[in-house]
């Protein structure tokens, strides 16, 4: 469980550069009104992550790093601590944060307000990261996947790797398999046996920038294509539908029927998935300047921005 405590004097430099705008809605260009902004809170710099956990929004800025904000009571995030190191990405597990980036770094989340590091572990170039029980699971841009024990925090030590000769950006789980993308393709292993690394496929894919899987399907989100893989038979993807975007994208999640994707400069697109074969659009949302990453509670989203983070509702 997190523990809020006070401020310290040092947020009060963060807290003047973040400004309320006026929360009047809008609706998306799509012309549905299932996407409307609540809130806009601007952030210097570029806010390129948003991962929403258990009532608290995380984001990673090119100059702050690691923030934390509270977003329980309402909608409005509200600054409670950050933690300058600025990396790929990162994951929230328990009372951690697990970074990748220069290294792979495990931080304390106990006191919001004095983020504190746990430990580092050199030598990786680490581009994503998955926790799943005493495991953290690691893209490494010049190796490929390793598998890292972190059943002891401020010990952590490689128990399984598997080399990769193409930059792995983004990784995904579907137990008992990691599935990765890369420049031109998507790899499948399976690392139920850290030791015992296996590849089970390697699927082309040439429009490949962000990864989610619901159930037994692939969201694929690249330059100009929203790409939907069958992989029931995680042997052998198969492609089964796609829709074409305008701009490059950088992430996408995947609901059960629906899919919401960070579509760059033509901000949030909204597409209806329940025929996963056949996505269609339903609405989308310009957040006036490159929306870069997503996530989702309750009926909520929270896009990271070049300028901030925009908050939007989803009108069912």
């Amino acid at each position: 469980m997190i523990r809020i405590s006070w401020i310290v004097p040092a947020l009060v430099a963060i807290l003047l550069f973040i400004a309320s705008c006026d929360s009047s809605s809008g609706t998306g260009v799509g012309g549905s009104g299932f996407l409307y902004r609540i809130e806009t809170l601007p952030v210097d710099g570029i806010t390129y992550r948003a991962k929403v956990d258990d009532g608290y929004l995380f984001t990673m800025n090119d100059e702050y790093g690691l923030m934390v904000f509270d977003v329980q009571l309402s909608s409005y995030p509200n600054l409670l601590g950050y933690y300058s190191n600025v990396a790929s990405d990162f994951v929230v597990s328990g009372d951690y944060a697990y970074i990748a980036g220069d290294g792979f770094e495990i931080v304390d989340l106990t006191r919001l307000a004095d983020i504190e590091q746990v430990t580092h572990y050199h030598g990786i170039n680490a581009t994503d990261v998955i926790v799943r029980g005493d495991y953290a699971y690691v893209s490494d841009a010049n190796y490929g996947l390793r598998i890292l024990d972190i059943s002891t925090p401020y010990y952590i030590f490689e128990v399984g790797s598997y080399f990769w000769g193409f930059e792995t950006t983004e990784i995904a789980m579907k137990w008992p398999y990691v599935l990765g993308i890369y420049d031109s393709g998507m790899w499948i292993m399976r690392v139920d046996d850290p030791d015992h690394i296996s590849l089970v496929a390697d699927y082309g894919i040439f429009d490949s920038n962000a990864l989610d899987i619901y159930g037994d399907y692939a969201y694929i989100a690249g330059e100009s294509l929203v790409t939907v893989l069958n992989i029931s038979d995680i042997d052998e993807p198969r492609e089964i539908g796609y829709y074409s975007l305008f701009s490059p994208s950088y992430d996408v999640i995947a609901t059960s029927s629906k899919l919401f994707v960070a579509a760059g400069m033509n901000g949030v697109i909204a597409l209806d998935v329940s025929t996963p074969s056949a996505p269609a659009l339903i609405d989308s949302y310009y957040t006036g300047n490159n929306a870069w990453s997503l996530d989702i509670e309750f009926d909520i989203i929270y896009v990271a921005c070049d300028f901030g983070i925009e908050v939007l509702r989803i009108g069912y």
